[in-house]
């Protein structure tokens, strides 16, 4: 009898899985963070102008003393993700002061500044680097708090950009 019922329950959690997903117009594949949207309010280009999200974009949060996205930003590089998406560097300085790495075009398709930690906190990441793939609307369909590997870039990120 408990069998029944364990398989019974089983079969309505799937259901529900699949009835939410369809409800929602990006699936969201993995989430690391407390957050579901991103707030770009605050946010500048590399240019000092407002920042803007008008595509599915790849958000790689590094900081600029950061042993552990200096690696990230080579295999950024060596795999060539900013030719399949719009991969957007975003910078969190620890000073409003400080000046912002110089945009590399090798690695990134464009750059965003944070000059505070406003933008990371209410991620509630608890650290860098952090990647994100984010949708037109700013919902956060992925994020991945922590390093990348090849692994991660082409079992996880490189489906979710090219799914439609």
């Amino acid at each position: 009898m408990n069998r029944y019922l364990n398989i019974i329950v089983f079969v309505f959690a799937i259901a529900g899985v699949l009835f939410s997903l369809l409800d929602s117009s990006e699936a969201v594949y993995r989430q690391d963070l407390r957050a579901t949207k991103v707030n770009l309010s605050f946010l500048i280009n590399e240019n000092g102008s407002p920042f803007k999200i008008d595509k599915k974009s790849i958000i790689h949060i590094f900081g600029p003393n950061c042993s552990y996205c200096v690696k990230d930003k080579r295999l950024l590089a060596k795999t060539a993700l900013k030719d399949k998406a719009d991969l957007v560097g975003l910078e969190i300085l620890d000073d409003e002061n400080a000046i912002p790495t110089p945009f590399d075009p090798n690695i990134y398709s464009r750059m965003a500044v944070a000059q505070n930690y406003r933008f990371f906190m209410e991620l509630g990441t608890t650290g860098i680097p952090v990647t994100l793939i984010v949708g037109k609307s700013g919902n956060i369909i992925y994020s991945k708090l922590g390093a990348l590997d090849n692994f991660i870039i082409e079992n996880e990120i490189i489906p979710i950009i090219n799914a439609k």
